[in-house]
């Protein structure tokens, strides 16, 4: 069983989220297990382990994609140490488009860090 003081909570969610909001990429992998993985069908790779490498794939959505990234939480629910994070995205694109779309966030977490986040859209990538 974890400790209050090593659980995960939805403050850290939302901190992440918000870290990637204000490009503070570096903020944002900070969250992430030295093992931890993150799994998002926008990306290039299926999956990216680690802070490191998860810094880099947000940089490069930043970089390549997203001109200014929005993501509001709808709804969260919590079994252990398990999230589900239901998210109205809104992001500004490269291009000056505008995405708006759902999507479902599963972040699993340990000792206080995420051990996955993977990200569930309504349509295909």
């Amino acid at each position: 069983m974890t400790s209050t003081e090593d659980a995960f909570t939805r403050e850290q969610i939302e901190g992440v989220l918000r870290s990637f909001e204000e490009g503070d990429t570096a903020a944002a992998s900070e969250f992430w297990a030295e093992d931890g993985v993150f799994v998002d069908p926008h990306y290039p790779e299926s999956e990216y382990r680690g802070p490191d490498e998860i810094r880099a794939a947000l940089d490069w959505a930043l970089e390549n994609v997203v001109e200014q990234p929005g993501l509001s939480i709808r709804n969260v629910w919590k079994e252990g140490d398990t999230f589900a994070v239901e998210v109205d995205t809104h992001h500004v694109m490269k291009d000056g488009s505008e995405a708006e779309f759902p999507q479902v966030f599963v972040v699993e977490s340990a000792d206080g860090k995420v051990t996955r986040w993977q990200s569930y859209l309504p349509f295909p990538p």
